[in-house]
């Protein structure tokens, strides 16, 4: 499990650090968003003067469309993060399992030493954890 676990952290690494451009497109857009909506509403006499209200309008869609996309980019790398790691995890305990079917069915290990085998594969990280 310790192997299952160093793999999850390098997994997180690596697609935190690929990921984080896209949290961070998605979070320029949403500012660039909102200082176009309160620039427009500061400068509401001047836009209704010159009647550019379509304008400013059009301008705001855009720039929401634009952040919308980055924002399902950035919930798309997210959930890709998760499911990586749920991945790993998953086949780790399933490896584990398997080891102990393996001793089982010769019977040279008991259905105890399987569940304490799963117990602590799964509770050791924290045991370890806590110790310290």
């Amino acid at each position: 499990m310790t192997h299952c676990s160093s793999d999850v952290f390098v997994f997180t690494v690596k697609v935190t650090a690929w990921r984080t451009h896209f949290r961070r497109t998605m979070n320029d857009f949403d500012s660039k968003a909102n200082s176009r909506a309160i620039d427009s509403l500061l400068n509401y006499e001047t836009v209704k003067y010159f009647g550019n209200e379509e304008w400013e309008a059009r301008r705001y869609d855009e720039n929401l469309k634009r952040y919308r996309a980055a924002a399902i980019k950035s919930q798309r790398s997210l959930s890709m993060l998760n499911f990586g790691q749920q991945t790993i995890i998953g086949t780790g305990v399933v490896f584990i399992l398997w080891r102990a079917a393996i001793g089982i069915v010769p019977q040279d290990t008991r259905c105890c030493s399987t569940i304490r085998s799963t117990t602590t594969s799964r509770t050791g990280v924290r045991r370890r954890a806590a110790t310290k």
